[in-house]
């Protein structure tokens, strides 16, 4: 849903990107590289350093955004 409620759809592309508000909070993680568990959300929040992720559990999230991030990175094609 856009800002209006108006429903959207989005181009998949590794830019886009997931603004988490939580206790207070943002964390910005990559859409892609987001997983949903039982309790939690688990995800990356840099394409060079995949290593670190960021657990956050739904009881502590207030809002969620998706928005392009508008960085120019690629899919590579195998």
């Amino acid at each position: 849903m856009d800002n209006k409620g108006n429903p959207r759809e989005l181009r998949n592309s590794p830019s886009l990107e997931m603004r988490i508000t939580h206790n207070g909070k943002k964390t910005i993680l990559y859409f892609d590289r987001v997983y949903v568990g039982d309790s939690a959300l688990t995800g990356v929040e840099s394409r060079f350093v995949s290593v670190v992720r960021k657990n956050i559990l739904f009881s502590e999230i207030s809002k969620i955004e998706v928005q392009d991030g508008g960085k120019n990175f690629r899919y590579v094609k195998n």
